[in-house]
């Protein structure tokens, strides 16, 4: 496992949030039953605004199901390369910073009790992966 395969791992993380507020919006701008803006008589067209957002939130759905999928092996495989290293401070920063998606500087908090830690956590991985 290299770096850019761990940050592929974020982007693929960052996709399933997308994804999931993608799928929230089209929820929350569904109309609500009945609802009839303006007072006018409503005429069902071909054109169903409610049948059209439901294929889009039934698209989107098929979508996040494929990448959570992927996401799932993937935390796998990182989880795997974390506790397989040699350096167990490396193993704790990579699923601190990677898996659990804290910032260097909570990594370094989390790991050393202190926030001015953060660059040496970075470090700690570029260094590690250069010297692999």
């Amino acid at each position: 496992m290299t770096i850019e395969d761990l940050k592929a791992y974020q982007d693929m993380k960052r996709t399933v949030r997308e994804l999931e507020e993608r799928l929230q919006m089209v929820y929350e701008a569904s109309p609500k039953p009945n609802e009839n803006p303006g007072g006018r008589s409503s005429v069902r067209t071909s054109s169903d605004p409610t049948a059209a957002k439901a294929n889009n939130a039934i698209e989107i759905q098929a979508e996040l199901e494929a990448v959570l999928a992927r996401l799932r092996k993937k935390t796998n495989d990182v989880i795997q390369f974390s506790l397989r290293i040699d350096d167990p401070e490396a193993g704790a920063i990579i699923r601190l910073h990677y898996i659990d998606g804290l910032s260097w500087k909570q990594a370094g908090l989390r790991l050393y009790g202190d926030t001015d830690a953060g660059d040496l956590c970075r470090m700690r991985i570029k260094r590690f992966f250069r010297n692999s």
